[in-house]
């Protein structure tokens, strides 16, 4: 026992994988789930009689029985039929006098264990769950908000064991009636301190109370004490409106921050109000508003709604512990007829909002609108093409969690609408890029591991999903990324330090770099892609740079000035905005073609002799095409990295913009490699050989074309 306690002592950590540990062991699915529970219910005995139920509640070992109540509460949520009524008799002294921090600390594990425990003792005594009840209504203004969580999760469940809830009655009717009275005072007056600390407390203890309790047996006692409400249908709706006036954008932002937060905590149990005029109106307020502290409020109370939405239509999910709304849906239970629609009515309302806030930030507070969103799918309330983008780029976030949450909401959504989900991707590529421009801060289309040069795709994720379909959809997907990257040179928009085109295209490409690519059959569509692309927008380029900004002819010169002994042309002057344009179309192309060798180098690809593809007319099988291509040894990414670098810096200056212009023109005219792609696309099948293992082939990598300079 006191190794255990030692060992739940480290951490909170430890704690939670004990928790899964016997929970799993206690499960029925469990070989030995017999043994196993009267092994843990010797283990609670031995934990009584040592410490519990010894000498324990004597000053010197209060820290102890601290810990041992602690390692107590794992076993109440694993199994509370592990404890005997005369066991959970002995903690009642723990939760009577409870002044200091470390009385607090003692009351909390107790207060735990018998919010799991009550509803499994039916032979409690009626004067003991009284005596508990009163000691805990005592100690309700005193607790902090996780406590008060726990607090009226036990007073709901003894006052349906002793069928007596008029002490919860009375509470609310002392709590609610100076909330409405409060409705006129102006608590931007630094006078009303006092009374603004008040009226926060009072909307936690209310909300909380709705959370968890069902008046609705004695509205007859609330419409009685307040005549002004006398046609209200609920106490629930009682609570929300009273709150409601104190959420509107009027108020400081604290009441109002306390106000939506007791909204929430009312609503989660008694889903109906979100629908009310008044609730919706000053939730969406709060997100037209932007304030983080508002929308995280909020956002909580869906999030909660939305996860136990998940439970109670599981029919083999156990419901949590003194949550009503956590109860499977049935009619005659506690609000289990309130559900219908409204979390349709919430999608529709707010999905919007939801989307913003994940896609604004890598923050805890876009974490909370991923759950939110994630629960929001799962339950099928999106269409496909809603939450597609959303979620592609999601996965593409620097916090593992969001992006582990959105790949795991994705997933099924591929899986099940594989052919509507392909018509979006492509829209979602941009989402990601948009949200990596204006979240991540960061352009580049894969991360650089911290040590070693390998690379790791941004967009691997999603590439990992299209994996899992068909052959000719993940063709299709490569050839429309690189059909993306495509343009018409003589519309390219080249405003801003880096034009918005040119640094979308560097992101798909240094995407389709990095790819872990599967077969032969995609890495041959894409590098064929890629290379269609070059030669045919990069043709149209190129003729514009001779005849605009190079001139061959002797009749375009203009002059000849001798420099070090060799003749030096000076050309036609081009309007600079005109080069912009034209160097931001090589830069595009140019990234591309050194994509498509960095590809065909890393997997031992790079042509043998000059007519090597054109003359090769044997068709290869389905086996050959399926297999994964093999990447030569020693294989990385560091000089595409660092050429992908150099190219995109090329719009610094006139002479950078030249240098790169004359390069491509150079790449397009001298290149051996460009000159074969440029005969014409051959078919797929009839190259697949050349992705066989690297062993089989002898790499002959092409120079660099002639005046090339990498200064990257």
């Amino acid at each position: 026992v006191g190794l255990m306690v030692k060992t739940v002592q480290r951490s909170p950590e430890v704690s939670a994988v004990l928790d899964k540990v016997l929970q799993s062991s206690l499960a029925k699915a469990s070989s030995n789930s017999t043994k196993n529970f009267q092994v843990c219910k010797t283990f609670v005995g031995t934990m009584f009689d040592t410490i519990i139920g010894g000498p324990g509640l004597g000053a010197a070992n209060k820290l102890d029985a601290k810990d041992a109540l602690q390692l107590l509460t794992t076993f109440a949520k694993a199994s509370p039929k592990l404890f005997t009524t005369d066991q959970i008799q002995l903690l009642e002294p723990y939760i009577t006098d409870v002044k200091t921090e470390n009385d607090i600390a003692i009351f909390r594990p107790v207060i735990v264990i018998f919010r799991h425990v009550f509803p499994e003792l039916s032979t409690l005594h009626t004067a003991f769950l009284t005596s508990v009840r009163t000691t805990m209504m005592r100690t309700i203004t005193r607790m902090n908000r996780a406590l008060l969580d726990d607090i009226f999760a036990c007073l709901r469940i003894m006052s349906e064991v002793l069928d007596n809830n008029n002490p919860l009655v009375s509470l609310m009717g002392s709590t609610i009636g100076p909330i409405r009275q409060f409705t006129k005072t102006d608590f931007s007056d630094p006078k009303q301190e006092n009374n603004c600390k008040k009226i926060t407390r009072l909307f936690l203890i209310t909300g909380m109370c709705g959370k968890h309790c069902d008046l609705d047996n004695q509205i007859e006692v609330f419409q009685k004490k307040f005549p002004e409400w006398k046609k209200g249908t609920s106490v629930s709706q009682l609570m929300v409106e009273s709150f409601a006036p104190f959420a509107s954008p009027s108020q400081p932002l604290e009441i109002r921050r306390a106000a939506l937060d007791a909204i929430g905590l009312v609503c989660q149990t008694w889903p109906k109000n979100y629908q009310s005029a008044a609730i919706y109106t000053v939730f969406k307020a709060a997100f037209e508003d932007h304030n983080e502290a508002l929308e995280s409020v909020i956002l909580r109370s869906f999030k909660e709604f939305f996860y136990s939405e998940e439970s109670r239509s599981d029919p083999d999910a156990e419901p949590a512990v003194g949550g009503a709304g956590d109860i499977p849906a049935t009619l005659g239970v506690m609000g289990g007829s309130m559900h219908d629609g409204v979390s349709s009515f919430l999608h529709q309302q707010f999905m919007t909002y939801i989307t913003n806030i994940g896609l604004s930030s890598e923050s805890e507070h876009a974490l909370l609108a991923t759950e939110v969103l994630t629960s929001i799918s799962r339950q099928g309330l999106g269409h496909p093409k809603e939450v597609a983008p959303t979620f592609v780029a999601l996965e593409t976030s620097q916090h593992p969690k969001i992006a582990d949450l959105a790949y795991r909401a994705h997933e099924p959504i591929h899986l099940k609408w594989e052919t509507i989900m392909e018509k979006e991707y492509m829209r979602a590529v941009q989402t990601a890029f948009t949200y990596q421009q204006k979240v991540v801060q960061n352009t580049r289309g894969a991360v650089a591991a911290e040590q070693g040069s390998s690379y790791t795709s941004k967009l691997h994720l999603l590439y990992d999903l299209m994996t899992k379909s068909k052959p000719k959809m993940r063709n299709r997907f490569y050839e429309s990324l690189c059909s993306r990257v495509d343009f018409d040179p003589s519309k390219l928009d080249t405003s801003g330090d880096c034009p918005g085109h040119v640094e979308f295209s560097r992101f798909v490409i240094e995407n389709l770099a990095f790819f872990e690519y599967s077969s032969v059959d995609d890495l041959l569509t894409t590098i064929f892609a890629m290379e269609k692309v070059v030669a045919g927008t990069g043709t149209a380029v190129a003729h514009a740079l001779e005849t605009e900004v190079f001139s061959f002819g002797m009749e375009d010169l203009m002059d000849v000035v001798v420099e070090e002994g060799q003749p030096t042309p000076v050309f036609k002057s081009v309007h600079p905005a005109r080069l912009r344009q034209l160097t931001a179309g090589t830069m595009i192309l140019s990234c591309l073609w050194e994509a498509r060798t960095h590809l065909r180098r890393q997997y031992g690809l790079m042509n043998k002799d000059v007519g090597g593809r054109k003359d090769t007319k044997a068709k290869a099988s389905i086996k050959d095409l399926n297999k994964a291509p093999t990447k030569a040894p020693f294989a990385n990414g560091d000089k595409f990295w660092e050429e992908s670098l150099r190219i995109m810096n090329s719009l610094g200056s006139q002479e950078a913009m030249m240098n790169q212009c004359r390069s491509f023109v150079e790449l397009l005219t001298v290149d051996k490699d460009f000159k074969i792609a440029a005969e014409g696309e051959n078919d797929i099948a009839a190259t697949s050989a050349d992705c066989l293992p690297y062993g089989d082939y002898t790499i002959k990598e092409t120079k660099p074309p002639e005046g090339y300079k990498n200064t990257g």
